[in-house]
């Protein structure tokens, strides 16, 4: 079966492997990683780095598929004698011109889905809890994966580490200003929302709370095998745990939290991280930094690794080309 796997981001983000997280280098991933599973993004998000599985879009032909061009044509002319079996894209709201069966990818939480989708795909129905009106729309779940490395124990240094976008709702502000307050040092990394950007530059510090820029995935997994914890102290109800959060269990790291959605089903007080609720909280966490074992964090993060993400999206696509 052959896959078609489309981004239609107006605003282009990276599908690049060697960065890391969002949806783009999850569709990466999928595609690096199933036969006969092709991307198709807008050019600049591949960044260079294009494979004879990567089908790159101008900017203009996007936004003439999101307004109803088909998608088939627009397929034959730039891949000729391609035929593909199924198309999947994260827009619920959306409905493409095209033939093929179509599988939506709810990516986020609370997402309104058109009535005329016929295949929704989440990958935490629970959290996300998509707008669906139409109730012969089919809901199908698969496994928001990473790639884990063997088990090792790592030299941790006594650091915490905090990347993604940063964006109010993260508060690394809070964060920052926590660790300057009790002499614990922090290295924050990845984009920084404009509307942000002042907020938090002047909570961070030389010393202590350090903000490096963006970062590629190698430099990134070179922070977390040092990190002593990875912090993430999300202040609104969110549908799973970040990529980042998960990779960070893979390389040894407890994870500092909060209550909000779905992390204190993931996190455990004491066996893979901790879940605070205020400074106090915090500073215990840090107290209590070496009694977690690398081992259990490890272990909580194979719940989510590449093969699972593979093999649960590949059933998902084959029950629907056949009619399931």
């Amino acid at each position: 079966m052959k896959i078609l796997l489309l981004s239609l981001n107006s605003d282009p983000v990276s599908h690049k492997p060697s960065r890391y997280g969002g949806a783009g280098i999850t569709k990466r991933r999928l595609s690096d990683n199933i036969n006969d599973c092709y991307l198709a993004a807008e050019n600049s998000c591949f960044e260079g780095d294009i494979t004879e599985r990567c089908i790159p879009l101008s900017e203009r032909i996007i936004k003439g598929i999101r307004d109803g061009l088909s998608l088939d044509g627009v397929l034959r002319d730039r891949v000729p004698g391609l035929e593909f079996d199924v198309v999947v894209y994260a827009d619920p709201g959306l409905v493409l011109y095209t033939q093929k069966p179509q599988i939506v990818w709810a990516v986020g939480a609370n997402e309104t889905v058109h009535p005329e989708i016929k295949h929704l795909l989440t990958h935490n129905l629970k959290w996300q809890q998509p707008q669906i009106t139409n109730p012969a729309t089919k809901i199908h779940e698969f496994v928001l994966g990473i790639d884990i490395p063997a088990f090792q124990v790592y030299e941790k240094e006594d650091f915490l580490f905090s990347c993604g976008n940063q964006y109010p709702q993260v508060n690394s502000h809070v964060l920052a200003s926590w660790a300057v307050k009790n002499k614990i040092k922090v290295i924050f990394a990845g984009p920084i929302d404009p509307t942000y950007r002042e907020q938090f530059l002047q909570s961070t510090d030389y010393n202590l709370a350090t903000y490096v820029g963006q970062i590629d995935e190698v430099e990134k997994i070179k922070l977390m095998t040092k990190a002593i914890s990875y912090v993430d102290l999300v202040s609104h109800p969110i549908n799973g745990p970040r990529l980042s959060v998960k990779m960070a269990l893979s390389y040894g790291c407890s994870i500092i939290t909060t209550t909000m959605g779905i992390m204190p089903e993931v996190i455990k007080n004491g066996v893979n991280g901790f879940i605070i609720q205020n400074e106090n909280d915090f500073v215990n966490a840090w107290g209590l930094r070496n009694t977690v074992s690398q081992l259990e964090c490890f272990n909580s993060s194979l719940a989510w690794s590449l093969d699972k993400m593979v093999s649960s999206f590949q059933k998902v696509v084959g029950e629907v080309i056949n009619g399931g």
